[in-house]
């Protein structure tokens, strides 16, 4: 991302149908892109102003923030955004053929690149940390692929390694207070599945370090995620998801990404869901100019830009798959898995893809990573939607043309 950050905005300066506001202090706080309404289940035949819903754990984006109702299932009118909003986060497109639910694998060639492996070199596993709504650690797609605080003894209540956080064995609830990480909305299940999941996620090498900024009116504050981007850093983090964001700009959470670009750590960010152009109204942190940070634009299957992602020729990197993604989601919510859309989404992508980096090149700060992030394939659709105009690719990203590539 390459747009300077200006003053704090007005606090009317957002975008009611794709992002969900809150005031803090007289500010309004970084938080959830509206994909958190994608995971209800959309009726085929259901208006955009009616869904299904789950009682207090989700509510309706309105004109003037979320709505809360109820504790059972009804039905959904939707306030102040009729159809723009129904468009935008009316749910979940259902994929019944594997081949099409994995597309985003297969546009990849995850598989392809998981038999692949440099010469003389043998990959460690890379921290991720998705500061979101939490993650099911519990999930079976993310069996072996959390990140454990070895210095830490697990529910004695102590803590073991005086780093201010009791018995943080995976990571910490920033909302909380406390190391109970378990994500009620799904989101950050989603994230952490399409980042590492064994069968849905595009890194071998990815753990993921969850973190939740995210409340279960998916409400957050910046606070909130600058301690957990700092916990993140100092926890050994190498890439910092960041799938969520706000038209304000806040000089603590910059403060805290400056502080991980100089632990040469790389924060991905997600571009908005407004279909916005983000040279003209900057949306943070993805719009922070710092070469740590990647802003991400959201792909379709056709490789078109998603309709309501947002996009900027200077201020937004590069595109990656992000409509439509099956993952992991929270067991009795539904279903364990989903397809669900949104620059969150595509963020989750280029996270997966930083870790491979680092992974099979070690020792290469951030500008060597950010430049083989950015090496991807030219799309026409995005050409002066995105700085580089062009959609990740995982292969040239991790090995480019190395002479010491080799099938494994």
């Amino acid at each position: 991302a390459t747009n300077t950050p200006n003053s704090l905005p007005p606090t009317d300066n957002f975008s009611a149908s794709s992002v969900i506001y809150q005031k803090n202090s007289g500010m309004s706080s970084p938080v959830l892109f509206s994909e958190l309404g994608n995971m209800l289940p959309k009726s085929r035949t259901a208006s955009v102003a009616t869904g299904i819903i789950a009682g207090g754990a989700l509510g309706l984006l309105g004109g003037f923030g979320l709505k809360a109702i109820g504790t059972t299932l009804s039905k959904a009118v939707l306030l102040g955004g009729g159809s723009a909003i129904g468009a935008t986060i009316g749910g979940l497109v259902a994929n019944s053929a594997v081949s099409s639910r994995n597309w985003n694998l297969n546009e990849l060639k995850v598989q392809e690149n998981k038999s692949q492996s440099v010469v003389g070199v043998i990959p460690k596993d890379i921290i991720v940390a998705v500061i979101d709504t939490g993650v099911n650690i519990s999930h079976p797609e993310l069996e072996g692929k959390i990140w454990t605080n070895e210095k830490e003894v697990p529910n004695d209540g102590i803590d073991n390694d005086n780093n201010g956080f009791t018995d943080d064995s995976h990571g910490w609830d920033f909302i909380d207070n406390n190391a109970n990480i378990k994500d009620s909305l799904s989101h950050g299940t989603h994230i952490a599945g399409t980042i590492a999941g064994k069968t849905v996620g595009v890194s071998a090498h990815a753990k993921i370090m969850p973190l939740r900024v995210l409340g279960t009116d998916a409400k957050g504050n910046a606070a909130s995620i600058s301690k957990a981007i700092y916990y993140a850093v100092d926890n050994g983090a190498k890439v910092i998801n960041l799938s969520f964001g706000s038209p304000d700009y806040h000089a603590g959470v910059e403060m805290a990404i400056l502080y991980a670009k100089s632990n040469n750590v790389m924060v991905i960010t997600a571009a908005g869901n407004n279909y916005s152009n983000n040279d003209l109204k900057p949306n943070y942190p993805a719009s922070l100019p710092h070469n740590n940070v990647i802003s991400v634009a959201n792909l379709d299957k056709n490789l078109n830009l998603a309709k309501d992602s947002n996009y900027g020729k200077t201020s937004v990197d590069i595109a990656a798959p992000g409509t439509n993604i099956y993952s992991s989601v929270n067991e009795g919510f539904f279903s364990k898995y989903k397809a669900i859309s949104g620059t969150s989404m595509a963020a989750a992508h280029v996270s997966a893809i930083a870790a491979e980096v680092i992974a099979w090149n070690p020792g290469e700060n951030i500008d060597a990573t950010r430049q083989r992030i950015l090496n991807g394939d030219s799309v026409e659709a995005i050409k002066d939607k995105t700085s580089t105009g062009m959609k990740v690719n995982l292969q040239k990203a991790v090995f480019g043309n190395s002479a010491l590539l080799k099938a494994s």
